[in-house]
């Protein structure tokens, strides 16, 4: 288990799984995390933290690697959380999911000086993200189709 756990605010490796998940995950993610955490000032949910190469969607997902989660805000909408994680240069993969049960972020620390940015549509295609995918966001957030 990373030694970074007694030094964090607000996790605790219950939240992120079992104890293999939590001694899989990185130091850097944890600590970024929870930073976010307390700019934010509400609490984030962990949906899915380190997990199998066989689970994972893609071949280049940074879960197996234990460098990243999947996370909501339920006090923030989408775009807001998304401002916030944006402000943390640790977090090189943001991906945005308006269409999870629990609209919610893919933050990860992948080892890159070049942010990756994405979303993925209500039908499952992953997509760049633009000003037009915000837009989007937004509407689906104020209920608009």
């Amino acid at each position: 288990m990373p030694l970074v756990w007694p030094t964090l605010r607000y996790f605790r490796p219950t939240e992120f799984g079992d104890a293999d998940v939590c001694a899989q995950l990185d130091a850097e993610l944890l600590v970024t995390l929870d930073a976010l955490r307390g700019m934010l000032g509400v609490p984030l949910v962990i949906h899915t933290g380190a997990i199998t190469a066989a689970r994972a969607e893609t071949a280049d997902s940074q879960h197996p690697k234990g460098r990243a989660v999947d996370c909501s805000a339920p006090d923030l909408t989408l775009l807001d959380f998304w401002l916030y994680a944006e402000r943390f240069p640790a977090f090189r993969g943001v991906g945005l999911y308006p269409h999870w049960p629990r609209p919610g972020l893919h933050l990860d620390t992948r080892p890159t000086t070049v942010r990756a940015r994405w979303w993925r549509d209500a039908s499952g295609r992953y997509a760049e993200v633009t000003p037009a995918t915000l837009a989007l966001i937004h509407d689906l957030a104020e209920g608009r189709p």
